[in-house]
Order: C-alpha cells, then structure tokens, then sequence
C-alpha cells in the first residue's frame, strides 16, 4: 500500500547476457564500408526470432507507437545557422536535424551520436526542439544500438562502434535532455534487442548516477513493451542512481543544518547586541569559512532537483513503476521537498512545476498531496509546513523568471499551477482562487495607480479570510509573495513613470498587505534568486516564451536597491511583527540570515543604511520559537564556545571580552538572551546594554555572566520574570569572616543584582 509497497522481486541481470564482441577486421580501404540498412530498420525487433525466451509474467504489449522524423518540426530559439527550406523541414528544424543524424549513422554511428549530443546541448533552452528531435532519431538511436550490441554484423569489412562510447554519449544526451525528452531513448533501447537492452544495461550500472535519466525511461519503456526481467533490472540501476543522489544531498543538508544551526545561536545570542555593520561581517566572514558547505549543499540539491520529474513520474506510475525500489526512492526524496526548496535549483525546479500544473502539463507537485496522506503526526505537519513555504516561496522566483522573460504579465501559468495546490498548501480552494485572480491583476498592473488600486483588492481578499491573516504563516508567506509580484510590477513599470519613487511604490504594497517578518523573507529569497535563474534552466525557458531568451538579471535587479529600501521600510517589519512564515527549521532560518545577508551586500547595500540583518534578523527570526539555547546540551554547548568566541571577534569584540560571553552555564545555556530581556526591563536597547558591557575589564564581565547563570528558566530560553528575593538581589552579607552576594533568581533581580553591585548601564532606569 502507499508509494513503499514492493510489487515483484528483484532479478538479478537481463533473460540474455550480451554476445561477446568478435574480432574487428579491418576495412579494406580507408573509409568504413556502410552499414547495411537493415540495421536501421524501423520495425519492433522481436525477441522470439532472436531466440530469446519471453517472460511468461506480463503478456506483451504493443510498444508504443515508434515517431519518424517530422516533416518541419520545431526550430530552436537560439538557432543562428543557415536558412533555408529540406524536404524534412526548415533548415535547423528537428525534422531536418533528424534526417541529417539518420544519414550520418549509416558511416559513422558514433559521430551520429555526438551530433546529436551537440544539438541537445546547445538547443537545450528549446524543450519542443528537443522532445522532437529526440523522437525523429528513436528509430536512428535503435539501428545504433542493434550495430554496436546486436548477435551479428551484416556487412563484410564492418566492425562494431566502441559499445562502451556509445553507451557513454546516450547516457549524456539523456542527462542533458531531461526526463520527459529521454523516453524517446528508452523507447530506441526496448527496440533495440535483448543483447542491447543487456550491454547496455552493464554500462548503465557501471555509470551510477549519471545514468539515472536513461535507466528509468530504458525500464519504463521495457514495463510498457511487456518485458518485466529486463524492465525490473533498469529499473533497480535507475534506482540506485536515484540513492546516490538523495544520499548526498542528505549529507550536504546535514552539515548545512548543523552550521545554520550554529549561525543561528551566535546570533540569537549576540546579534541584538552587535552594531549591524559589525554583525553583517561576521555572519558574511561565518559563510565565507563554510563555503564549501554551503556550496556543496547548493550543487547536491541541484543534482537532485533535476531528476524531480522523473521523482514524480514514479510515482504517478504507482504499480506499474518497473522496480519497487525506484519507487521507494521517489517517496524518500519526496520527503526532502522542503530541504530542497531551500536550494536555488529547487526553488526553481518547484517553481516549473507550478507552471507546468498551470499549463495542464503531468507536474511531480500532482502527486505531493497523496505523499502527505502516506505521512502522520509530527512528521506530516513538518513536512506540509516546510512543503508550503517552499512552493510559496517558489512561486516568487517563478515571478522573477517571468518579469526577465516573456513579461510579468504573462504569469498567469504560474498563479494558475498555484491555484491546483489548495489541497497541499491547506487553504478553500475558492479563497485561493480570488487570492491568485488577485496576484493576476497586480502581475498585470502597467501603472503606479493600477498596481496601487490591485494591491488594495489583494489586501482586502486576504483580510476576508481568517486562515490568511497577518498574524498566520500561511497569511504571511502569501501576502509575501504579494509583495514580490507588486515590487516586479513597479520595477518594470518605474521607468515609464520616473516621477514615483520605486522604493516609495514597494513600501506602500507590503505596508497594504501587512508584510511582517515572515513575508518579507520570502521577499528576499526573491530578490536573491532573480539573478540566479540560468538562460538554458527548464524554469527559464518555460518563462522566457516561444522563440524568446532570458532577459539580464539587470532588468529585475535594476531596482533591488528600491526594493529593499521598501521593504525595509515596512511598519511590519520594522517593529519586528508577524514572524510566522519566517522559517519551519534551523535550516531555513539560517538560510534567510545569509540570503538577506547577500541580497544586502550584492546590492552594495551596508548595514548603517539598512538595519535589517542586525535588528530583524538578530533579534526577530531568531526569537520565533526555535528553541536555540543549548539548554540540556552541555557537551554541544562546550563545542560552541570556541566558534562563538571567534564569531564574536569576527565582529570586532575583543578576545578577552569575547571569551567571557561565550561562556555557557553547566546546562548549556548563554546568557545573550538573558541580557536581553534585562536590557528591556531597564528601559535600554539590547545595543546600549552591549555596549556598556564592552567598556567593563573582562573580569567585571565575567562575574556579570557567571550572575547571570543563577537565573532560573522556566522553560527552554525562558527566565522568571520576578521572585521574591528581586529587591535584595546583589546585596552583599557576611559570611565566614567575608562576604557573600545575594544571587538573582529572575530577570528582575537581575537588574536589581546589576544596581546593587555598582554596574550602571547608561541611561537604565528600575522602576
């Protein structure tokens, strides 16, 4: 039951092991003799005539029906070469292509090949191209195949191409073309012979996870041609390809979240305290140390990303997937949307999806909802969490994608593809249609009047419906993306009316919507992600239209600086409210902390300028709820001491201050957020309280922090706010012939302990 359910056993190899190579005789003159042309006969081999048993498990099927070359076909949008009319189509076309590579394979199977390599690669922006192309050489690819695994050679002086190249280059057209253009190669492999399926199945598996495209369209065309060994065996090494895959991912994400994890103490802790410049060099320096990290968690999730549309095809086929185990492992990465939603390529391999659901193309997102019926508890209200704001927030990069592209006002695919996840996203579908119809208009807006009349119906929608109010990370996360396809709209239309002020433009949208801290997240992965979507990528070409390329990043990042001036501006978000929708995880968390951090500094923006990371970041998202103390944890907390030391000194603190508020007490507790709450309750900024402390010896802070260890919590990063000692917290009696301190017990007698022991903070008042 469920997508785990195992249907057959695993077989261990094909029904026929591939014919061993004879010798090569060479040709007797310079150039290769043809290879006959029976060899590229376009009719279904049939196994039964090679002598091969069929499995009795499935009566075959009719294969599906075999393409020829079209007559015309689609021409690449960055087609540069010659013009001109062929009996198969313009010059340039797939159909032309098509017969040309059929021509070539007659000589020289091999060069054939990497022709076709060659036009998939440099055509790959053009997914119709592509799919055609593909489709008119099948029965091509299939003679190549017969030739170089085939029982036999046909013509005297002919010697078979290198299996091993040949294999290699399917395996790379495949991988570059993608899932749903590759079933045209597995279509040419089912044709192609039990001693090709074989060969070739060996090569795949020697391949691992290069090989994943080809495998699973190989196995989805034998399961469809009725051979279930051959198709079970595909399946498996597509399978284990897959694994690989999610593995490494799993791994990069693992390290991620432990080190977002990390930035995330340091900056609950310190952060509020740091003057934002001093702040943004140290969470800038953090990320600078972990590169390698971070890239690699960046360029596992895009090879992943990339094979979630044969994910998703798995599991749309249910019982008719050629191996369980691939199934499996379409489930387990299904478990890991949210992790990779925070990576750019799985943002916008989310965000094609959407358009793809919007434009009635299958979508891997059709089948998210029945993965969540599979989950429960916990495990399932994390995973839709994580999985909403991930599709949320895709949908704002799908925006950036449309405003450098076909145009913002042809977005429509985009709302409508969101409009087909109500069930995922838990929302009436009635409301998010009015709210989508509303994303439209404002996509749609031409003026700075239109984008301000859309954005207060838009405003007046979400306010209609209580599941959507400000105060809800469902609220935030849409009224977010509000806000980002009002900020495009304004970009796009700011230079034909210089008069209004962008910035001004931007701040009045989220300011309608009630963008807190949580939508202006999604704001910033927005921004951040705009300039990222690669000319060639499936999200860019689905956005940039027919015959169309990517716009520059400059037409959107243009107005970045506007933008962010808007948004921060935001009542919402400068009094630090409506957190929810900022982060489901340590991960994303960390995440927002360096995308606002690089979408700050690649707009040559400072912090003095722009508070944000220090005011918002520091002191808001990291006190949503998260649990960051290390309460419970003292070996943790012992580790983090050092790191913490020199994120402090990274920040310009000095090294014998630093190494006094690093410390944590024996449960693993800092006193950063201590020294918070006190500073409130004095009536100073965390900042001035900070500040006070950096002009103390570091003896003097020290026994301010070991005080500050002798609150008690009430639960996690939570202190007493009173106890009953408060007015006499600090005092000092006799004791043994000295003295001893009277501990504090609360926040208040923190304060009361501070007064008592002659530390004056500025302007600190106890009343």
């Amino acid at each position: 039951m469920g997508f785990l359910k195992r249907l057959s056993p695993k077989h261990a190899g094909p029904v026929h092991a591939p014919a061993a190579k004879p010798t090569p005789r060479p040709a007797p003159k310079p150039t290769p003799r043809p290879v006959v042309a029976d060899r590229f006969d376009s009719g279904r081999t049939s196994y039964a005539k090679l002598g091969v048993q069929e499995s009795p498990a499935v009566a075959p099927r009719a294969a599906p029906a075999t393409t020829t070359s079209p007559a015309g076909g689609a021409v690449p949008a960055n087609y540069h070469g010659p013009i001109g009319p062929t009996p198969y189509g313009p010059l340039g076309s797939s159909g032309a292509e098509a017969h040309r590579i059929a021509e070539l394979a007659r000589t020289d199977p091999q060069g054939a090949l990497s022709e076709l390599h060659t036009l998939v690669e440099d055509y790959g922006s053009s997914p119709d191209f592509t799919r055609e192309l593909l489709a008119g050489t099948q029965d091509t690819v299939a003679g190549i195949l017969r030739t170089t695994f085939g029982p036999t050679i046909s013509a005297e002086g002919s010697s078979r191409p290198d299996g091993e190249a040949i294999a290699g280059q399917l395996i790379s057209i495949a991988s570059l073309a993608g899932p749903e253009a590759s079933a045209a190669l597995g279509r040419a492999v089912a044709a192609a012979g039990p001693e090709a399926v074989g060969a070739l199945g060996d090569a795949l598996d020697d391949a691992g996870p290069a090989s994943l495209n080809l495998a699973a369209a190989s196995a989805e065309a034998l399961r469809a041609a009725g051979w279930v060994d051959q198709a079970e065996r595909l399946g498996d090494i597509a399978a284990d390809g897959l694994q690989s895959l999610r593995e490494d991912f799993e791994d990069a994400q693992e390290e991620v979240n432990g080190l977002n994890a990390d930035l995330s103490y340091f900056v609950s802790q310190y952060g509020p305290g740091l003057p934002p410049e001093d702040l943004d060099r140290a969470i800038q320096t953090y990320k600078d140390e972990h590169a390698e990290a971070y890239a690699r968690y960046e360029q596992t999730g895009a090879a992943l990303a990339a094979q979630l549309q044969t994910v998703g095809a798995a599991l749309a086929e249910g019982d008719g997937v050629p191996s369980g185990d691939l199934r499996d492992e379409a489930a387990r990465v299904y478990g890991l949307l949210p992790g990779l939603g925070q990576t750019q390529a799985g943002r916008q391999e989310l965000a094609a999806a959407l358009i793809d659901q919007g434009e009635g193309r299958p979508s891997f997102l059709d089948q998210a909802s029945d993965y969540a019926d599979t989950l429960d508890g916990d495990e399932k209200d994390a995973w839709l969490e994580g999985t909403r704001g991930a599709v949320i927030s895709a949908a704002g990069t799908g925006a950036a994608a449309y405003a450098r592209g076909e145009g913002l006002d042809q977005a429509a695919p985009l709302f409508e593809g969101l409009q087909h996840n109500a069930g995922l996203l838990g929302i009436d579908p009635a409301h998010l249609q009015d709210v989508t119809d509303g994303f439209t208009e404002l996509a749609e807006a031409e003026s700075p009047e239109a984008i301000a009349e859309a954005t207060r119906s838009l405003g007046i929608t979400f306010d209609a419906f209580s599941e959507l109010g400000p105060e809800s990370g469902l609220g935030q996360s849409l009224r977010g993306l509000g806000a980002v396809v009002g900020a495009f709209s304004s970009i796009v239309s700011a230079g034909d009316f210089p008069e209004q002020p962008l910035d001004q433009q931007v701040k009045y949208v989220a300011d309608t919507l009630n963008v807190g801290v949580g939508g202006s997240k999604l704001v910033f992965e927005a921004l951040e992600g705009a300039g990222t979507i690669a000319e060639g990528s499936r999200l860019a070409s689905l956005a940039s239209g027919a015959g169309r390329v990517l716009g520059p990043a400059g037409i959107v990042l243009t107005g970045v600086t506007a933008v962010i001036d808007g948004i921060t501006a935001v009542n919402a978000f400068q009094e630090g409210r409506y957190t929810e929708g900022a982060a489901a995880s340590a991960n994303a968390l960390g995440g927002a902390t360096l995308a606002i951090t690089g979408v700050l500094v690649a707009a040559g923006i400072g912090s003095e300028a722009v508070p944000v990371v220090g005011t918002i970041v520091g002191s808001v998202l990291l006190a949503a709820g998260f649990g960051l103390s290390l309460f419970g944890r003292a070996e943790e907390a012992s580790r983090l001491e050092g790191p913490a030391q020199h994120f402090l000194e990274t920040a310009g603190v000095p090294e014998d201050i630093a190494h006094e508020l690093r410390n944590t007490d024996p449960s693993g507790r800092g006193a950063g957020l201590l020294f918070q709450d006190v500073a409130e309750r004095l009536g100073v900024t965390p900042r001035e309280f900070f500040d006070y402390l950096r002009t103390l010896p570091a003896d003097d802070v020290k026994r301010i922090v070991e005080a500050a260890h002798e609150v008690i919590p009430n639960d996690g990063d939570e202190w007493r706010e009173t106890a009953d000692n408060d007015e006499t917290a600090g005092t000092e009696h006799p004791y043994r012939g000295g003295v001893t301190v009277e501990a504090a017990h609360s926040v208040t007698g923190f304060a009361h302990w501070l007064e008592h022991q002659g530390f004056e903070v500025p302007g600190a008042s106890l009343s």
